[in-house]
């Protein structure tokens, strides 16, 4: 399976990843790297894919989402500090992935 990873390279997404690789899945990390680092996906050399960007960035979800036509997300939360941000940046992420299936739907139909 294709799977996106959003904020896989914290901690937590880190061990996602691993273990979503360990199953056989190809694997591409979006993450702005605010809270995370290149060097907590080091072990996976040319296994995963990073897009630096941010979710609410429509050209970094569209460049994360691209090669991934059966697009998953997974999900991981450790300790919530802002819940009203994490939502907004959910809700951002979630209208994105929706602009770009219908972009995709209207490719399609060309």
């Amino acid at each position: 399976m294709r799977v996106l990873v959003t904020g896989g390279a914290g901690f937590l997404g880190r061990w996602a990843v691993k273990a979503l690789l360990d199953r056989g899945d190809e694997v591409t990390v979006l993450d702005d790297l605010s809270n995370g680092s290149e060097a907590n996906l080091a072990e996976f050399p040319g296994r995963v894919r990073l897009v630096r960007g941010d979710v609410t960035d429509p050209a970094a979800v569209v460049d994360a989402s691209r090669c991934h036509i059966d697009t998953a997300r997974l999900e991981l939360i450790g300790r919530m500090r802002s819940p009203g941000g994490y939502i907004r940046t959910r809700d951002a992420f979630e209208i994105r992935r929706l602009d770009f299936a219908e972009w995709q739907a209207a490719q399609a139909k060309r």
